[in-house]
């Protein structure tokens, strides 16, 4: 689920994921072919890959004894996770949490959405940010097979709006 929320990744992608498509030196992590375009390469954070190795590494995992082609992440019978068990597993989660929302109820593709948001802000807020350059960059980044796929994955939150607002010339606005 951490996962999810640090890439960007759809959660049918993270559940393919094999050990060998974790590239600790060049600090990336290969998706493969999904849905819509060809293979792509994901940058990962160093805290990101230490998790990674911890998990494979992890008593829980080798005691599942998984396939050595099969999937990174694996039951405690050492099989493929399927979609539903981790979206019921990010459910009870949730609900431990105490999260309330008004709306639909969140699920795990939802971090997708804010994981494009979070990097929009990140454009507007860090110093020589480029939000034009990091949607398209985003684009490439989640998979999608047009950058216009895009702007629907980022969130009109009130954070992000403010920041676009700031940039916009007033001197070209019409009351």
């Amino acid at each position: 689920i951490a996962l999810l929320a640090v890439t960007g990744m759809r959660p049918g992608e993270a559940l393919r994921l094999r050990p060998g498509d974790i590239d600790t030196d060049g600090a990336t992590v290969l998706v493969r072919a999904n849905k819509h375009g060809p293979d792509r390469l994901i940058p990962l954070h160093p805290t990101t890959l230490d998790a990674l190795a911890a998990y494979q590494a992890s008593p829980h995992r080798k005691a599942a004894t998984p396939p050595p082609e099969g999937t990174l992440f694996v039951t405690i019978q050492g099989k493929a996770y399927q979609s539903a068990t981790v979206e019921a597993h990010f459910q009870r989660i949730r609900d431990a949490a105490g999260i309330t929302w008004e709306g639909t109820t969140p699920c795990l593709k939802d971090l997708r959405h804010t994981f494009a948001t979070r990097q929009m802000i990140r454009a507007y807020t860090t110093k020589g940010g480029n939000p034009a350059g990091t949607l398209g960059l985003l684009a490439t980044w989640l998979g999608h097979s047009d950058p216009s796929h895009t702007y629907w994955y980022v969130q009109a939150v009130p954070e992000l709006l403010a920041l676009a607002a700031r940039r916009i010339d007033t001197t070209t606005t019409t009351e």
